[in-house]
């Protein structure tokens, strides 16, 4: 079954991302490993426009291993504004092991009227990027820090590895979720009612898979987004591209899932396809990929905002396009990934929601 239908019973809910949000949460890079040589120095430039743009437009925290290091980056950011221009940006000394803060970083709920971060196990996808205990902790240490109720669970699971509509739907991969690697012997029933649990949905829609290049497994950020709560942006590859097939499936299955909403509930979900830019890439990236996972489907809503990944020209005019389209009471705002998206991942994988937060 592709829709997984679930008896509602709990009263936790887990907001849409275009929802308010009381800031950003980033990590500055330093992991050598995953940035060798220059690509440390060019992915820090990406960091500069990033924070730059988000900071001038709303709250955002970035992690930082120490406090020189949160001086060396603060000093970087600022040299990139004009003089005047004000940032609502605070450097946290929290050391951690990588930047995909989506991953690991607390995912916020509410129960009732009240913010909860969840704290899910994080083993580095499957335990493919040893050590990853630093990042594994920063939930609990950052709610310990900011005062934030939090709610831990066993189970394995990515922040990029869900994307909800805030109103009872949510989709996730097999390839992620039931992977041996994270959730061994835990059955697909079982994983409907513990995110029914944690998350208050009630429909959950199951990819078998997800982009070629992406080191994940499979995120459903890379490929499906909600923008509003009956609309999917549904990324669709080029004839002969090398997602071709796996987007196709994915398609049929959600419209599979959106039928069985419309028998079951009246709800009508409208599919809308997203292009795909070029993803084969020179050399290859630190896992030996000639491929990376780059998708417009991996953009962030931030206050009145939407910050688009951009990748290639041929493709950049035609995504912003559509989200203009969908989305005019926003301010589309395009930032150059190719040098992030190295690293296989992208605005998306490298930003987490905060909600629960005082001023």
């Amino acid at each position: 079954m592709d829709a997984g239908r679930i008896e509602p019973v709990s009263t936790t809910r887990w907001p849409a991302e275009w929802e308010p949000k009381d800031a950003l949460l980033l990590t500055w890079p330093e992991n050598r490993e995953t940035w060798p040589g220059e690509r440390l120095k060019r992915v820090e430039a990406v960091y500069v426009e990033l924070l730059r743009t988000m900071a001038s437009r709303q709250r955002v925290l970035c992690l930082v291993s120490s406090a020189v290091v949160g001086e060396y980056a603060d000093r970087l950011v600022r040299q990139s504004i004009d003089l005047g221009t004000s940032l609502d940006l605070e450097w946290i000394v929290m050391p951690t092991n990588d930047l995909w803060v989506r991953d690991y970083g607390p995912i916020g709920v509410l129960e009732g009227d009240q913010p909860v971060w969840l704290d899910w196990t994080y083993n580095a996808w499957g335990g493919k990027y040893p050590p990853f205990d630093l990042d594994h902790a920063i939930p609990k240490t950052l709610a310990g820090s900011l005062d934030v109720t939090v709610q831990s669970y066993e189970t394995v699971l990515e922040g990029g590895a869900i994307e909800g509509n805030g109103d009872g739907l949510l989709l996730t991969t097999k390839a992620v979720l039931q992977s041996p690697a994270r959730n061994p012997g835990v059955s697909q029933h079982r994983l409907d009612q513990i995110l029914q649990e944690a998350f208050g949905v009630s429909h959950v829609c199951w990819f078998d898979a997800g982009l070629k290049g992406d080191d994940t497994d499979g995120h459903v950020d890379d490929f499906a987004r909600f923008v509003r709560k009956d609309v999917v942006l549904m990324a669709q590859d080029t004839p002969g591209g090398p997602n071709e097939q796996v987007l196709r499936e994915n398609k049929e299955t959600l419209t599979r899932f959106g039928q069985d909403l419309r028998v079951q509930q009246g709800f009508d979900l409208n599919i809308i396809d997203l292009p795909m830019p070029r993803c084969e890439i020179e050399g290859t990236t630190v896992d030996g990929s000639s491929i990376v996972p780059a998708s417009y489907a991996n953009f962030v809503f931030g206050d009145n905002t939407v910050y688009l990944p951009l990748y290639d020209p041929k493709t950049d005019r035609e995504a912003i396009a559509i989200f203009q389209d969908i989305l005019p009471e926003l301010e589309i705002v395009g930032i150059q990934c190719h040098d992030l998206v190295w690293g296989q991942g992208s605005i998306h994988c490298v930003t987490q929601n905060l909600i629960g937060l005082s001023e």
